[in-house]
């Protein structure tokens, strides 16, 4: 997963600024924030549902595939990203699914 464009550090910006950009970017890319602090963001998102396969595998199965799909969507995986402020104010991203 590419990491959404974060805007530059505008001159006597502060890297909070810069946290606060990159989590408001984030956030318009469809993620959700989980924890917040001065120098940690964590975001998550759910990954897409595939809408036209699930219904193509509903209607081959004749509706078997609809109890797996319920199952499925309990667990559906995430994406996570967290994003943190090293020590010289350089915002670090980790991502993981």
């Amino acid at each position: 997963m590419a990491p959404p464009p974060t805007a530059p550090r505008g001159p006597g910006g502060t890297a909070s600024d810069e946290l606060d950009r990159a989590v408001a970017t984030y956030v318009g890319h469809g993620f959700q924030v989980v924890f917040l602090s001065p120098r940690r963001a964590v975001l998550e998102r759910r990954q897409r549902v595939h809408v036209l396969l699930n219904v193509a595998l509903t209607l081959v199965t004749g509706g078997i595939w609809l109890l797996f799909l319920a199952i499925r969507l309990l667990n559906w995986p995430k994406d996570r990203v967290v994003l943190t402020l090293d020590d010289h104010g350089v915002l670090v991203p980790e991502f993981s699914s």
